[in-house]
Order: C-alpha cells, then structure tokens, then sequence
C-alpha cells in the first residue's frame, strides 16, 4: 500500500523548490553580469593603449620629417614609412579597436588631409569615468566611446616654436645693426602654425560635443549630426593651431 504525502507538505516543497531556482538563477546572473563588466573594463583598458599607441606612432612620423608637418594619410602609412631610406616603422600593427573588434577606426584629419588622431566608433558608455592619464584627462565623463580621441599635439610630435600659447602665429623681423630702430625695413618672416597639446584639444571637443547634446541633439539626429562634425573640424584645427571655426548649433 502506497502513502502520499499531505497536499500541504507537496506545497511547500514546491515552494522552496521554486525559490532555489529563483536564487540559482539571480546568483548565476550577478555573476554573468561582473563577468561582463570584467570584459567591458579590460576591453577599455586595451582601448586607452591601443589608441595611444596610435598617438605616439603619429607623432613620430611627423617628427621623422622636420618642417614638413607632414601627417599620414593612411594608418598603414604607420607600419612603413616611405619617405626615408631605410624602412621604418612607427607602429607594431594596425590594432583593432577593442570596443568593436574591427580595425574601422574614426580618423580625424588635418588640413591637409593627413590624419592626426583615431577614435573609436563604438557609441557605448565607457565604465571608466575618471582617472584618466593627464594627456587624456578630457576623457573624463565621456558619454561614448567616440569621446575618446588620441591625438598626436605639438610637444608629442616635436612642435615648434614662434607661437603663443592660445596657438595665434607670432612674426618677427631680424634686427640689423646700424639702423635707427634697430630693425630692418625686410619683410615679416612667414607666420608658423603651432599644434597645442593633445589634452588641450581633447578638453575643447569635450566641452564642444556636451554642448551638441544639450542644444543641438534635442532638435534632431540631423542637427545633432552637423554639430558633431562642427566640433570634429574644430578639433582638427586646434591640434594644427588653425584657426577654429564657430561651434555650429542648427
């Protein structure tokens, strides 16, 4: 003869049944989402060397042709410099970018087209919000990874000088002894552009992109868009000591 157990013992057998499957199911959860977190931070971690990898390797291309201010016109340019004798290399290998597993960086240009910083396209929100290395202290409170911009500036690259700090070109006329002034009458020396620090330029088109998402983003992808690319080409600028154009909010 067979004895069933009361309904109320069934009952709360089930109960608890359920209610370690809830539990298992919350702590493997937890779990999976530390592990995410774990990946997203390394990930970030290998972004900020990768991209100043990429910075430094800029730099010293435009640094292995003094007066030229020459920048790359592709990445790949990085891995063999055709302009000296010898082979040389500024950069190990064209990484990928971290975020997307893609070597399809953002490249930001200069006036002549080359390129003088790389971004990541990934439009998540970074985890690391602070703490940044001061050359990318403008990193601070990003929305997006597409925030983070690695750039090579004038000091990095071998800068010169006969500029004043805002980046406005200074002229000067050589002095000649005997004359009254002290000075001859000879034409001004050409004006020089000189790059600012890449902190400097990154701080500027932080500053630029909040202010594309407070005024221009909630009037439509569209202008949000043209405002971006406003602070894209302002940036460009600083980091060549061009003169800037105005923010443009549509």
């Amino acid at each position: 003869m067979f004895h069933r157990s009361p309904p109320s013992a069934e009952g709360f057998t089930y109960v608890w049944v359920l209610l370690a499957i809830g539990l298992m199911a919350a702590g493997l959860g937890a779990a999976a989402e530390l592990a995410s977190t774990a990946a997203r931070r390394d990930k970030e971690a290998e972004l900020l060397f990768a991209g100043d990898q990429f910075a430094r390797a800029i730099a010293r291309y435009r640094a292995s042709a003094p007066g030229s201010q020459q920048y790359p016109q592709r990445l790949e340019d990085l891995l063999a410099d055709s302009r000296v004798p010898n082979v040389r290399r500024h950069l190990r290998r064209v990484y990928p970018d971290p975020m997307t597993g893609r070597p399809d960086w953002g490249l930001v240009r200069g006036p002549n087209g080359g390129i003088v910083g790389v971004y990541s396209t990934s439009t998540a929100q970074p985890l690391k919000t602070a703490n940044f290395p001061k050359e990318y202290a403008a990193f601070a409170g990003a929305t997006s990874y597409r925030d983070w911009v690695f750039a090579a500036g004038g000091a990095a690259a071998g800068g010169v000088t006969g500029a004043t700090s805002g980046g406005s070109p200074l002229t000067t006329t050589p002095s000649v002894a005997g004359s009254p002034s002290g000075t001859a009458p000879t034409p001004q020396v050409p004006a020089v552009r000189v790059p600012r620090e890449p902190w400097a330029c990154n701080a500027q088109r932080a500053s630029d992109l909040r202010s594309c998402d407070g005024s221009a983003g909630p009037k439509g992808d569209q202008a949000l868009e043209a405002c971006r690319q406003s602070a894209t080409r302002r940036y460009s600028a600083c980091l060549s000591g061009g003169q800037a154009e105005s923010l443009t909010i549509n």
